[in-house]
């Protein structure tokens, strides 16, 4: 392994990079803990088929008791039920009572029942019981307010002044990282470049701006000496490039040709 890492610190160096690796690797011993998630049960697997307060409430309680559950025991939550499991169960609750053994596999039973899950059936009902006496009051909304940047599929209809300088940093982001043989997502982390363009789309941006947001988002030094120039530069541009043509049109064009082709 020595010899190993000796290569690729040659490597690293011959290519210019070894700085940057140093820099990476200090950032990863530094780093602090992962800030935790609000509402985590919320990214439950078919959670997008709950309508009602009632059966996200039966989702979260389900959800913290298997956690607690595989933590005691260390072993995957989905072992123990599976997410389309807690969303079955969830929709059906308030159809149907699950107040037993019989009644969870009934409701189950579309979806295919793992022994497994019945395991802890009792444990399950108590979650399920527990849920459906909260007042309603307290049960949690259906929607939360999210602190992300909205999709950027839909910047180019309605935020326009946001997806002009967006145009124009992923190609240049996509070139800078090519001429340095890098994935572009390792020259710059691609939610950071979003950030920049929707936080200051429709106006401009100093490299020291940038840079100074860059780093409190916790870009590298090396990655923030290169890409703070280019953002800059994208947020002065006034119209946005063409959008890329897709390689499905692009093979169709083709085939047309060679058809066209064949029948002169």
């Amino acid at each position: 392994m020595v010899d190993l890492r000796d290569e690729i610190e040659k490597i690293l160096e011959d290519k210019g990079k070894l700085s940057w690796a140093e820099e990476e690797f200090s950032a990863i011993l530094t780093a602090p803990a992962a800030a935790k998630r609000v509402d985590p049960w919320r990214r439950t697997s078919g959670f997008h088929k709950l309508r009602k307060r009632e059966e996200l409430v039966v989702v979260r309680e389900l959800w913290i008791k298997r956690d607690e559950l595989a933590r005691e025991l260390d072993i995957s939550q989905g072992r123990l039920l599976s997410d389309l499991a807690i969303s079955t169960l969830a929709i059906a609750s308030q159809v149907q009572p699950l107040t037993n053994k019989k009644q969870l596999e009934k409701a189950l039973r579309p979806i295919g029942i793992r022994a497994r899950w019945m395991e802890y059936c009792d444990l399950w009902v108590s979650a399920i019981e527990g849920a459906l006496a909260i007042p309603t009051e307290e049960l949690p909304p259906l929607k939360v307010k999210g602190d992300g940047l909205p999709h950027i599929k839909i910047w180019r209809e309605r935020f326009p002044e946001k997806y002009i300088p967006l145009s124009h940093a992923r190609p240049r982001l996509a070139d800078a990282a090519a001429e340095r043989e890098l994935p572009v997502e390792n020259l710059l982390t691609p939610e950071f470049m979003r950030k920049i363009c929707w936080n200051y789309g429709g106006n401009s941006a100093s490299v020291t701006e940038v840079a100074s947001d860059l780093a409190s988002w916790g870009a590298r030094q090396w990655q923030i000496e290169i890409t703070a120039p280019i953002l800059s530069a994208c947020l002065d541009e006034k119209e946005a490039l063409p959008e890329p043509v897709k390689e499905e049109a692009t093979e169709q064009e083709g085939e047309n040709e060679a058809e066209i082709g064949q029948g002169q």
